[in-house]
């Protein structure tokens, strides 16, 4: 699970650096994150960066296309809202792997639907 979150936060940073005009040749490494407490302080500071950039977003920018890299040297033009859709599409699916992994060992998982977490308070 450890692998599946370092990823996760990874990913995050990576494309935030894509829509900021950078395109990283990797992702950070999985060793960089020896702990849950490394993981949690870098995912902590990624999505404060994170929250600063699309609160500084309006409509037009959503349509606006970008170009960037693939760490596998492809390069891809979209609307900012599709890569946008892409990263939630990747966090869900991974989301997914670590709820099946806690069952696994026992645990239940906390509810994440986004319903729910508008339900409880939570706000973009």
């Amino acid at each position: 699970m450890r692998d599946t979150f370092a990823h996760m936060v990874a990913v995050e940073w990576l494309w935030l650096e894509r829509w900021t005009g950078t395109s990283p040749k990797a992702l950070i490494p999985v060793e960089d994150f020896p702990t849950l407490a490394a993981i949690s302080k870098r995912w902590k500071a990624v999505e404060q960066e994170l929250r600063g950039y699309l609160s500084s977003l309006n409509e037009s920018d959503l349509n606006r296309s970008l170009t960037c890299t693939s760490t596998r040297g492809e390069v891809w033009t979209y609307p900012l809202w599709r890569m946008i859709v892409q990263l939630l599409n990747h966090q869900s699916y991974h989301r997914g792997q670590v709820t099946i992994h806690l069952r696994m060992l026992g645990v239940q998982p906390p509810r994440v639907d986004f319903l729910v977490g508008l339900d409880a308070g939570f706000r973009l």
